[in-house]
C-alpha cells in the first residue's frame, strides 16, 4: 500500500516549517512517481493544499 499523498503533504508541511525559520531560503521539490496511490488518509489529490510558490518559498513539480 502506498500513502503517496500523505507522504508528500507531510513532507511539504515540515519543509515549510523549516523554511519559515530561515531568512533567505527557498526550495524546489520535484516528485517523480509511477502515480500509484491507494492508502492516504490525510491528503488527497484534490485536497487543496497546493501552496502558492511565492507565498511559501517553495514550488513543487510533478
Amino acid at each position: 500500500m502506498t500513502a503517496m499523498f500523505d507522504a508528500i503533504g507531510l513532507s511539504l508541511t515540515k519543509l515549510q516549517s523549516k523554511l519559515n525559520k530561515l531568512e533567505n531560503a527557498t526550495a524546489v521539490v520535484t516528485i517523480i512517481s509511477d502515480g500509484m496511490e491507494n492508502a492516504s488518509h490525510i491528503y488527497t489529490l484534490d485536497h487543496g493544499n497546493q501552496p502558492e510558490c511565492a507565498a511559501n518559498r517553495f514550488c513543487t513539480t510533478y
